[in-house]
């Protein structure tokens, strides 16, 4: 009796912990040293990250951890399939530090992550760009854009000019069937978007995966890559991020999103981790006493 209640508890403080950042999907760091070409995802579900041609990692430039992600023309990520990404029409937030080699094209917008696939039928992405969502003659600009049968493209207000050799942070959140589009923590625009983000292929990094030739491909850098499931982290201006994530805070601590940090969010992270504990609990509980049996022991 005493190894099963030893077990319980040990689950019961393991359960707490994993259960502590589960809405991040995607988490890149690039913390590593220069010439290194293994990359990892940091988030809860340690995707298996694909590189196609050259990527790599490089300390000439970055903004956190002494590395970021280096992409020349035609080289890019992918990573397999996984429900992590479908958003479905909830809430997310998306968002990374970009530095651009060369300037951004009156064309296609350089696609800093993709999702599915145009030949799918199922595809979106998120890239910054001249002319797309609404963006035509203008500097510059971030942009959703979506192919579930026809284009669907949804871009932010002007930005100014997307400067060359500069390290730029850049978030695109979704509220309430809302988008908000960020340019280092400034808000430039919100546009209505219920669009049911699903897909059924694999994810990309650096180049549109709807396209062939040099379309969308990024020439340039990618520091602390971000994807987040059912939270909107910002709905205003705010502060860019003066270090890298946390993987254990993805909320600066406002759980409730009231724009206050205070006892009230204490006590409802307090009762999402009691209720989740809870289902874990009751579904051990249902094993000991259905599945398990003491004739087990020591076989």
């Amino acid at each position: 009796m005493k190894a099963i209640i030893l077990i319980v508890c040990s689950f019961f403080v393991l359960s707490q912990v994993a259960f502590a950042d589960t809405a991040t999907s995607l988490l890149i760091h690039s913390n590593t040293f220069s010439g290194d070409t293994s990359f990892e995802d940091s988030s809860i579900n340690h995707h298996n990250i694909t590189v196609h041609g050259d990527v790599f990692h490089t300390s000439n430039t970055f903004v956190f951890g002494g590395s970021s992600l280096v992409f020349a023309g035609e080289d890019w990520l992918s990573l397999a399939y996984d429900d992590a990404f479908n958003f479905g029409t909830d809430d997310f937030t998306i968002d990374f530090w970009v530095n651009l080699a060369v300037p951004l094209e009156d064309s296609f917008p350089v696609r800093i992550i993709g999702f599915g696939s145009q030949s799918s039928g199922e595809y979106f992405s998120v890239g910054i760009g001249r002319k797309t969502g609404g963006l035509v003659d203008k500097e510059g600009g971030l942009v959703l854009s979506s192919n579930f049968g026809s284009w669907s493209n949804y871009g932010s207000s002007e930005m100014g000019v997307i400067p060359v050799n500069n390290w730029v942070h850049f978030a695109l959140v979704r509220k309430s069937s809302v988008l908000y589009f960020f340019k280092n923590g400034q808000l430039y625009g919100t546009e209505a978007c219920n669009q049911n983000l699903v897909f059924t292929d694999g994810i990309t990094i650096g180049k549109g995966n709807q396209i062939d030739g040099d379309q969308g491909y990024l020439d340039g850098y990618i520091d602390e890559l971000r994807v987040l499931r059912g939270v909107a982290q910002w709905t205003e201006s705010f502060e860019v991020p003066t270090s890298a994530y946390s993987y254990e805070c993805i909320d600066g601590g406002d759980f409730n999103g009231d724009g206050v940090v205070d006892i009230n969010d204490l006590l409802a992270k307090q009762a999402d981790v009691t209720e989740k504990i809870k289902v874990i609990q009751d579904d051990f509980n249902f094993w000991i006493n259905n599945c398990w049996s003491g004739s087990n022991l020591c076989q």
